[in-house]
């Protein structure tokens, strides 16, 4: 499949032309990974997104409150999210240039696509409409999962056996567990 067809499917790029799916394909660079690959770690500063093409990853945090040296041992983080195929991670990148809010790895072979910060902000400056288009996506896309972690955290309003939202919650969300970071 090419990156484009992927591209697509994606709802992060819906209404855009194929022409502007092909150039933001253009500028995408894949990425093979092995069981265990750590796509980027937690405090550090990204400039890229990762699209899964293939495989699963997890997203895991430390508990502790500030960056240590050398970073954390896998034993001492927390997975809180698996993504898979179709999904996405690391837009916060493209938005901010603040440290990542969580450390990501390939549980088994992946092959992701990465799109950097730069090259975007290259074909928004050149495309503006792509840009508007492209950064509208980004924002539901945020505020959703702002709205899913803030449910997550009021966890306690719900049973703890279920972990499930009542369903009279009007929040109309239906996948508790696609968090991205």
């Amino acid at each position: 499949m090419s990156a484009s067809d992927f591209l697509q499917d994606l709802g992060l790029f819906e209404g855009l032309s194929r022409e502007q799916l092909d150039r933001i394909a253009a500028v995408c660079v894949e990425r093979r990974c092995g069981p265990g690959e750590v796509i980027f770690t937690e405090y550090a500063r990204g400039d890229d997104m990762f699209f899964i093409k293939d495989g699963m990853l997890l997203v895991q945090i430390s508990t502790q409150t500030q960056a240590t040296e050398p970073p954390q041992a896998a034993s001492e983080r927390h997975t809180i999210a698996r993504l898979m195929a179709g999904q996405y991670v690391g837009e916060q990148a493209l938005v901010d240039d603040a440290v990542r809010s969580a450390t990501v790895v390939s549980e088994g072979a992946s092959v992701l696509l990465s799109i950097s910060r730069a090259d975007i902000e290259r074909l928004c400056e050149e495309d503006p409409h792509l840009g508007y288009i492209f950064m509208r996506n980004i924002a539901q896309e945020l505020s959703f999962k702002l709205r899913n972690t803030g449910l997550v955290m009021r966890g306690g309003l719900w049973s703890n056996e279920s972990h499930e939202p009542p369903a009279d919650s009007g929040f109309g969300f239906e996948h508790p567990t696609e968090v991205d970071y």
